[in-house]
């Protein structure tokens, strides 16, 4: 801090010569500051296209005022080893949005296929295995979901505001997904994905250009089977 501030306290006294002065104060200065730092050009994963899978907790919205502390943290911890569990097949970063409002964000390709289709994939996972789980639970796992594409990515740790660059996708999925719509509902952008309109059916819905997820195709529907039987497997009883 003194040598920031240039602070002269319990230094020897300047010399009178003006040019001597300067050169005292330049020698002071912390000269790596003022170096160009390498990557300080715009960050690539703001500007990564990115496919976003929505999820309104509509049940916790309901539950937050009912249920003691104890019961309310189980449920959530259920809520989220199940999302977690899904995005893990697909590589999804799971972030908390909205006050009831979960995202799982998917990016570039994979052995799974495109980002579009590892969220849409996900989509279906959560909610498989919310409804199987739901069947020996005395609490609901009710939630809407939706799948967009942004050409904006969600930032990184080294944002000031994280998720700046997504914010009009997560709001437009918000408001849809506000409407409680029954099945994972799809995106205009997400439909015309490739691997999406090969590998899934789709049809029209009410709630704009959006489109509900049907079923999945053969060999990837036996894949989520499986996928299903395996998280079952390892999250146990119910809540």
């Amino acid at each position: 801090a003194h040598t920031i501030t240039l602070d002269d306290s319990g230094r020897a006294p300047l010399p009178a010569n003006e040019l001597l002065q300067l050169q005292y104060h330049v020698d002071a200065l912390p000269m790596d500051l003022l170096r160009a730092r390498t990557g300080s050009g715009p960050n690539e994963a703001n500007y990564r296209d990115t496919a976003v899978l929505y999820l309104h907790l509509i049940s916790l919205s309901a539950y937050l005022d009912t249920l003691d502390e104890t019961s309310l943290h189980r449920y959530t911890d259920r809520l989220h080893q199940i999302v977690y569990a899904a995005a893990g097949f697909y590589g999804g970063h799971l972030q908390v949005v909205r006050q009831f409002g979960l995202a799982v964000f998917f990016s570039g390709n994979s052995s799974g296929g495109s980002a579009a289709f590892r969220a849409a994939s996900c989509a279906w996972l959560v909610r498989s295995v919310s409804k199987a789980l739901e069947k020996k639970m005395s609490l609901s796992m009710n939630m809407s979901m939706a799948v967009a594409q942004s050409e904006l990515g969600r930032g990184d740790e080294t944002n000031i505001y994280p998720g700046l660059y997504i914010q009009s996708t997560l709001d437009e999925l918000q408001t849809l997904c506000s409407s409680m719509p029954p099945q994972v509902m799809l995106s205009p952008g997400v439909c015309e994905d490739i691997d999406v309109s090969s590998r899934l059916e789709q049809r029209d819905s009410e709630l704009g250009d959006y489109a509900i997820l049907e079923e999945f195709l053969s060999p990837w529907d036996d894949l989520l089977e499986r996928q299903l039987r395996l998280t079952l497997k390892r999250l146990g009883g119910p809540l």
